[in-house]
């Protein structure tokens, strides 16, 4: 084995061993065993790190790369007694675009795109779509943070990767995720365009229920066919959805699209089968507009 592939071993094996840490905490058992060695791997993961750190080949950047990418965003949040205190970092730094992040992720953003222009080949391609999905990772990590600005520009470089490496589902679904968050931030017109550049690649659900809700509230459905596409498009992703409220929603919509529809064809009586005098009010206004 070579000199790189025993760091990589060595770097993707403690990688491994925290991610399986919230799991050994689950298991009272284990726990006293786990006390008992208190600090056992923390001389192993700095030796991983230094090691691979002095590794300029493309799969030891790569794997450090992950590496960094994983603690950084979340996933080694549970600090085993095994492991001990995080490794030091210079705690924030500046990206390509000025915003501030945490070190790590700018850390790991930066070895794997030193990996993956060092890469030829199926590895190139394997190697970007896993760059991609770091970057879609670290977009929703950011975004929870409320850092909006760094997410949006990684949930679009996600895809553009995405793309470039031939995995258009990840990139759909980065743009629906960009869409949703937009929807969720007041940007309407924002999260209609992303949902259309999502669905310009692969049909996701979400998407199509943000372009049918957003074309809808933003005033596009003008005629009584765009309803109906509108209302058949939202019928289409019933229970594909992510969250119950989301499916209440599109329920909610749907039967107002077809009442809406039924004004539009049958004349304003159909608006009185609302009941609430509010959504009487919008439907005969709206009524007007197909006349």
């Amino acid at each position: 084995m070579s000199r790189t592939a025993a760091r990589v071993c060595l770097l993707e094996a403690i990688r491994e061993a925290h991610l399986l840490m919230p799991l050994l905490a689950d298991h009272q058992e284990m726990q006293s065993t786990v006390k008992q060695h208190e600090g056992l791997l923390s001389g192993v993961e700095a030796v991983a790190i230094e090691e691979a750190s002095a590794d300029s080949d493309a799969a030891a950047l790569h794997s450090l790369g992950l590496f960094w990418s994983e603690g950084g965003s979340g996933g080694f949040d549970v600090r085993s007694p095994l492991f001990g205190p995080a490794p030091a970092t210079p705690g924030w730094a500046l990206d390509a675009a000025g915003s501030h992040i945490p070190w790590a992720l700018a850390k790991a953003e930066d070895l794997l795109l030193q990996a993956e222009s060092a890469s030829e080949g199926e590895e190139c391609i394997d190697r970007g779509a896993k760059r991609a999905l770091r970057l879609y990772q670290h977009a929703k990590f950011l975004a929870l943070k409320h850092h909006d600005v760094a997410a949006v520009r990684r949930y679009r470089s996600a895809a553009a990767v995405a793309i470039l490496n031939q995995r258009k589902e990840l990139a759909a679904h980065a743009l629906t995720r960009l869409s949703y968050f937009f929807m969720l931030r007041g940007k309407h017109q924002d999260a209609l365009l992303a949902a259309n550049e999502a669905l310009a690649h692969r049909n996701e659900p979400l998407a199509h229920y943000i372009q049918a809700t957003l074309r809808r509230s933003l005033g596009y459905l003008k005629s009584a066919p765009q309803i109906r596409a509108a209302e058949q498009q939202l019928r289409a992703v019933k229970g594909l959805l992510p969250s119950k409220q989301l499916e209440s929603s599109r329920e909610t919509a749907v039967a107002e699209l077809s009442l809406w529809g039924k004004a539009a064809v049958q004349g304003s009586r159909a608006c009185f089968a609302l009941l609430d005098a509010a959504r009487v009010l919008i439907c005969l206004i709206c009524r007007q507009f197909f006349l």
